[in-house]
């Protein structure tokens, strides 16, 4: 349904639809290769939005039946009894969730220490201990060594505390990370600098051969998430119709997990606050001290925020609980705009909504939280 309302976008704002391979020949005219005959297009400019696919681990072939991609994952037959999922981050989290809801045994392996090892660490044990309560085994500081297709099974080995461990399963997803799309698409044609095949940009998304852009996935050092790629796009097209976009500031990118609990966050974490030399305070709120939380039967998960001790503003925020992608924008708004715990504390919240655990959680930064 919304594929349908973008083409129809499309045909609304006149814009020509061609598909095909696209081939960059200079840098200002592309060849598109269709199964019929082949166009050239010349432009002034040219955006490349040519995306990611996922990473294939040398010990772990995708097979696409039994050794799966995450595309995979989605267009399955019939679902399977067992799920071996490598990679503990938002993807491997979000089907976890995704095949434990539908009644899969699901073990999740992580080679690192704990579960989503980008987010804050007291936000990562509390999904461990949400996801271990409804039955997924968790594998942390484990590698996978290889991987077998024996009798329609999977036989993942991994190691773990010095040992070597096997775990057998009707399938294995690998999802732990993507390589972008730029081989073969003529980026050497007009001398387009990349780092490990992603491309350089600056923060309006311009390559170093100035007319040419790359936007989403496929540039390099940008948050790999669909709201990401869209503003980028925004940014991107701005700064060509001569504009003055403000340049795009990572920081500001919601990080957000659709699994159960949902996770959320937005600048800095309270690791990286103290790396960077903040004198910071922290508060904390429950969900289970909230009144729309316990009607709602959603008692997992808090707020916890991060302000800055000496200005008072807030760093940053992360958020595990339900709806936490959608909480996670007002404080957005407070990490941009750099706003003071004592601002944020005259805003009125309607009662009852989850939206009040932001302010009991910003007020205990300040030990003044109410509830608590």
């Amino acid at each position: 349904r919304l594929v349908k309302g973008v083409q129809l976008l499309f045909k609304k704002n006149k814009i020509t639809l061609i598909k095909g391979i696209g081939f960059i020949k200079n840098k200002n005219t592309i060849v598109v290769y269709k199964e019929d005959e082949n166009l050239t297009l010349t432009s002034k400019f040219i955006i490349i939005a040519t995306g990611c696919r996922p990473f294939e681990l040398p010990s772990m072939k995708f097979d696409h039946k039994y050794i799966l991609t995450s595309r995979d994952a989605m267009i399955l037959n019939s679902l399977p009894k067992s799920i071996t999922i490598v990679g503990g981050g938002p993807i491997g989290v979000e089907f976890a969730h995704f095949f434990n809801a539908l009644g899969s045994k699901v073990t999740l392996i992580e080679m690192l220490n704990h579960l989503l090892p980008y987010e804050d660490g007291e936000i990562a044990k509390e999904l461990e201990k949400s996801f271990i309560r409804r039955g997924i085994k968790i594998l942390t500081s484990a590698k996978v060594i290889q991987a077998d297709v024996k009798n329609q099974e999977v036989i993942v080995k991994y190691e773990k505390d010095g040992k070597i461990n096997e775990i057998t399963s009707e399938k294995a997803l690998v999802a732990i990370g993507l390589i972008p799309n730029t081989q073969n698409i003529g980026l050497e044609n007009v001398g387009i600098k990349t780092e490990r095949g992603y491309i350089l940009t600056d923060n309006y998304f311009q390559t170093n051969v100035k007319n040419i852009f790359a936007i989403g996935d496929c540039n390099y050092g940008f948050p790999k998430l669909a709201h990401s790629a869209s503003h980028q796009g925004i940014i991107a097209v701005e700064k060509i119709a001569g504009l003055s976009p403000e340049p795009f500031k990572t920081e500001l990118v919601p990080l957000c997990v659709y699994s159960e609990p949902q996770v959320a966050s937005i600048g800095l974490n309270q690791e990286k606050a103290m790396k960077l030399g903040y004198n910071i305070s922290i508060g904390k709120f429950p969900y289970l001290a909230n009144g729309k939380a316990l009607a709602q039967n959603e008692r997992t998960g808090f707020i916890k925020i991060i302000a800055d001790k000496e200005k008072g503003n807030i760093l940053g925020a992360n958020i595990i609980g339900y709806s936490a992608t959608e909480l996670i924008s007002e404080l957005t708004l407070a990490v941009k705009f750099k706003l003071k715990v004592e601002e944020l504390l005259t805003l009125i919240h309607p009662h009852p909504t989850l939206s009040e655990i932001i302010t009991e959680a910003i007020a205990d930064t300040e030990n003044r939280a109410i509830h608590k």
